[in-house]
């Protein structure tokens, strides 16, 4: 076991004890609307190994063009606050993925004969990505090959003292934008 993955599941685990009273509150609360407590949407992984990738459900299903529309009361304040990614540490303990790597990315949107995405499934994809990081809230507009290039150089240069890097300025983000980058804009400098 490498000092990474050691770190992963230490990390992980008292992560997901302490939160513990959080998945209480959520589950009841969405049972409550009617809704099931999570959501499993199909990523790639280490070697191209697929899996699913957890997370709160948020939305209901119905078919509509507003986002706002279809998420749920709960939904609406687990995204407000990026709690709704907390079931992913399970994916963390389960060696789906990492707490720091590459974002876990949909099978349709992977060409497994590119040499730059065949860099990217060597390493497992993680929770917290160098290109969501660098990007903030313009990572969705950005191009498909910026955005794929920033995770190769994730991989490239991959290391305990990047990861650490890393993982504090997800926090001091999420703690600027008071949880929510996207719905609060960029966090002030």
């Amino acid at each position: 076991m490498t000092v990474k993955r050691a770190g992963d599941l230490v990390t992980a685990g008292v992560l997901l004890v302490v939160t513990v009273p959080v998945f209480v509150v959520v589950a009841l609360a969405q049972r409550k609307e009617g809704m099931p407590v999570l959501w499993r949407s199909p990523r790639l992984g280490r070697h191209g190994r697929r899996f699913d990738l957890l997370s709160f459900c948020t939305m209901r299903a119905t078919p509509a063009d507003d986002v706002d529309a279809r998420l749920t009361r709960t939904g609406r304040v687990l995204r407000d606050y990026s709690l709704d990614h907390l079931p992913t540490l399970i994916n963390v303990l389960r060696g789906d993925m990492s707490l720091v790597g590459p974002r876990p990315t949909e099978p349709d949107r992977i060409d497994l004969r590119d040499a730059s995405w065949q860099r990217v499934l060597s390493t497992r994809p993680g929770m917290i990505s160098y290109a969501i990081l660098r990007l903030a809230r313009d990572y969705n507009a950005a191009p498909a090959q910026e955005r794929l290039a920033l995770e190769v150089s994730y991989v490239d240069h991959a290391s305990l003292a990047l990861d650490v890097r890393l993982l504090v300025r997800a926090v001091v983000t999420a703690l600027r934008s008071r949880g929510n980058v996207k719905a609060r804009g960029r966090p002030t400098r």
